[in-house]
């Protein structure tokens, strides 16, 4: 990375990393070029950052990694984002290495991914997540949203065969509530402890569009397509992406590949 710096420092938009720990993997780089294969094995000082043979333990390795962190915090451009995946064995150290070089207030989500299913462990918890850390260069980080599915247990079916559910449009009071949510609405005040959850312009709105609907006890209700709808906005928490294994279309080494699997890759 740092012969990288004089031609891209400020100017990277996204690093991803997954530093190796307590893996004993061979970490040799295999490169193909045409119908040529390179093999570079790792140098004396590759095998020092690389391997988990550190010779004074933790404190070693998070040496070697704060080096690397700086070294992405130069290349990020200031709407840059970074992300660390680690165990959850030294997701508590590495947090703190990056908030020394990132800022604390950089540090945006830890998300947790299920990359197992359950399995027994007779002395704890079953293991089956990773942790990925996600850090911003500055307030100026660049974020796209990201939507899952909605399920269908959330939803009902109308008579054409569109999803649907309806949302109260009313809503907790603080304090004593927004003046511009409390008002006569169809001859009805929200209860004493709630506020409506939106402004009357906007209530007159979804009036006008066929959009509301009614309680027993008079309180509306907003009708919302599922088709309407981006989707669920992106948690921290990820249960529905599997880990690449030989057989899935992620995997770029087509030769660990099925014949029929890499044919349609």
């Amino acid at each position: 990375m740092s012969s990288l710096l004089s031609d891209y420092a400020g100017k990277v938009k996204l690093v991803y990393i997954d530093p190796p720990f307590d893996t004993g993997a061979d970490f040799a780089m295999r490169i193909e070029v045409g119908d040529s294969r390179f093999v570079k094995e790792p140098s004396i000082l590759e095998e020092h950052a690389y391997r988990d043979t550190w010779g004074a333990g933790v404190d070693s390795y998070l040496s070697v990694m704060y080096s690397r962190i700086v070294l992405i915090h130069e290349l990020l451009a200031d709407d840059g984002s970074f992300y660390l995946h680690c165990a959850p064995t030294v997701s508590h150290v590495l947090r703190a290495v990056c908030d020394e070089v990132f800022g604390a207030d950089q540090f945006r989500n830890q998300v947790v991914w299920r990359r197992a299913n359950a399995h027994n462990d007779p002395k704890r918890f079953g293991r089956i997540a990773d942790v990925l850390m996600y850090y911003g260069k500055s307030d100026q980080v660049v974020w796209n949203e990201q939507y899952t599915e909605y399920r269908e247990e959330y939803f009902k079916q109308d008579e054409s065969g569109r999803y649907f559910r309806t949302v109260p449009l009313d809503a907790p009071r603080h304090g004593e509530g927004s003046p511009n949510l409390i008002y006569e609405w169809h001859g009805k005040f929200p209860a004493p402890s709630r506020t409506w959850a939106i402004q009357r312009a906007k209530m007159e709105v979804h009036e006008r569009e066929g959009r509301i609907c009614y309680t027993k006890s008079g309180t509306p209700t907003l009708l919302q397509y599922a088709d309407d709808m981006p989707g669920v906005p992106l948690q921290d928490l990820w249960t529905d992406i599997p880990p690449v294994n030989p057989q899935a279309r992620e995997r770029l080494d087509t030769r660990l590949k099925s014949p029929r699997r890499s044919s349609t890759a």
